[in-house]
């Protein structure tokens, strides 16, 4: 009776209730050394308790299983919850129509990278990039074929995404990247890998023409230098890169003081 009430199954309690009363008769009716010993009254004061016993370990058990499956359903809309807040978390993060993270992802990722910096000095690198001429696309095609143009160019950023890379949309037709582990042959090398494969597709939507990209990078070279300088000097060579022909990488050189 203990074992089933343990388990919270309520059949079995009433079979081990009637099984232990029938047991007790069928003993005593079979057994005559075990009749010698006792009296009806005996056998009717075992079988009550027996079944009071049971009628307690019932409702224990009916109560225990209230309190079982209201755990169960808060647990559940716990973890319901939970995942919500995830989602929405992750959606908070992201672009809605590129899907790169978004530009507050970038900045707490940027942060975040410029105090390991203090410490782990690996090198580190940013990149602006910005659509050329991506006003011109909008109003020749439409902008369902701008958001398509934007949805390709992040495709073909993650795609050359390492592990410690961070891709975003900075807002617009502007990306950012940033580049861990990098000497700057190898970042310089990375982001014109990406110009070049931009360059290098027509679009059948935009009459077979092609779209490019133009590229600002800096090095994170000096301790104290804040995340405002390190954009800045991405984004004046992207500023260059815009003015001296565009479709091209263009490396920021920090004067010396």
């Amino acid at each position: 009776m203990l074992v089933t009430a343990i388990y919270f199954n309520k059949r079995k309690l009433y079979f081990s209730v009637v099984l232990a009363v029938v047991l007790l008769f069928t003993i005593s009716f079979f057994f005559e050394s075990v009749r010698a010993y006792q009296d009806p009254f005996e056998m009717i004061v075992v079988s009550t308790i027996l079944i009071i016993g049971g009628f307690i370990l019932y409702t224990v058990l009916s109560h225990g299983k209230e309190m079982w499956d209201q755990l169960a359903q808060t647990l559940e809309a716990q973890q319901s919850l939970l995942l919500q807040n995830q989602e929405m978390e992750g959606l908070a993060k992201r672009d809605g129509l590129t899907g790169l993270y978004n530009q507050r992802s970038f900045q707490e990722r940027l942060d975040e990278e410029l105090r390991k910096w203090k410490h782990e000095k690996d090198q580190l690198f940013l990149a602006v990039m910005d659509i050329d001429n991506f006003k011109q696309v909008n109003d020749t095609y439409y902008h369902q074929i701008g958001d398509q143009v934007l949805n390709w160019v992040a495709t073909t950023l993650q795609s050359l995404q390492r592990v410690d890379d961070f891709p975003a949309r900075y807002g617009g037709e502007e990306f950012v990247l940033i580049l861990k582990r990098s000497t700057p042959d190898e970042a310089f090398e990375q982001v014109e890998l990406f110009r070049k494969m931009i360059a290098a597709q027509s679009h059948a939507a935009m009459n077979d023409n092609i779209v490019t990209v133009s590229i600002g990078l800096c090095a994170y070279r000096r301790q104290g230098l804040s995340k405002e300088e390190l954009f800045a000097g991405a984004d004046a060579a992207l500023y260059e890169a815009k003015h001296s022909g565009k479709n091209k990488v263009v490396v920021w050189q920090e004067k010396e003081k």
